[in-house]
């Protein structure tokens, strides 16, 4: 695919950087890059609810493993803002020792909850994006 066929950017928000996806899109395919953006939305709602269960119930090693999960992933979708939110998790669940630090950590949840729904409607958009330019680039 052409870069002239790939919009430069998911819209203002900036929680996604598309030169990130269209990087993968060159060493994978378009194809391929776009299953894992499906595969990274289709496990939103598992990965959110691994980090509120281990949060909710102070079970740091289930937490750190969702948090450090979910930062990769974001990351290799160019989801640095989700990523980076996820590695402020991982941080805070890892020094959490005391009830108030865990209750700290419960405080992200919500920020969690809505940046990553805003972020997995900016890659579907750009999943979708991905997929109309690969259709006109072999029309």
């Amino acid at each position: 695919m052409t870069d002239n066929h790939r919009p430069e950017r998911s819209g203002p928000s900036g929680r996604v950087c598309p030169s990130v996806l269209w990087a993968l899109a060159d060493q994978v395919g378009e194809g391929e890059a776009a299953a894992f953006m499906d595969r990274f939305i289709g496990l939103w709602p598992q990965r959110c609810h691994r980090l509120h269960r281990a949060v909710n119930q102070h079970d740091a090693e289930a937490g750190l493993d969702a948090a450090l999960s979910l930062s990769t992933a974001a990351s290799m979708v160019g989801a640095s803002s989700l990523g980076a939110l996820a590695s402020r998790l991982h941080e805070g669940i890892s020094s959490a020792s005391t009830p108030g630090a865990w209750r700290d950590v419960v405080a992200m949840l919500d920020e969690l909850d809505q940046l990553g729904n805003e972020t997995i409607s900016d890659i579907d958009r750009l999943r979708r994006s991905l997929m109309s330019a690969d259709e006109k680039g072999h029309g």
